[in-house]
């Protein structure tokens, strides 16, 4: 089986001397009202970017413009969230290739 090596956010990589080094300073005990919370969890790698996480986004649509952009999105090759991102950073960029998508009514 195959070692997984988990990095902390700090980048150092947690071994057997630090996990040693941290149960013998939580043997003596912690002040929990001065603890931060910490989440240790391995985060998704950003899109495009060499560190950090994705933050996921969830929304709804109507199903007839997700089987559409399904489709389109398999016949160019492409995943809808890969479209999704690409549209999403040419909104926040501040271009105007989206047009009137998503104004008008909620459906």
């Amino acid at each position: 089986m195959k070692k997984k090596i988990v990095k902390l956010r700090n980048g150092r990589i947690l071994d057997r001397k630090l996990i040693r080094k941290l149960g013998a300073e939580a043997e003596l005990g912690y002040d929990l009202s001065r603890a931060k919370r910490v989440i240790l969890r391995e985060g998704r790698p950003a899109h495009g970017e060499p560190a950090g996480e994705s933050p996921r986004i969830a929304s709804r649509i109507p199903e007839l413009v997700y089987l559409a952009a399904t489709k389109r999105a398999k016949a160019e090759g492409r995943t809808v969230s890969e479209v999704l991102r690409a549209l999403l950073t040419e909104y926040a960029v501040g271009r105007k290739a989206l047009g009137r998508l998503g104004r008008g009514s909620r459906t």
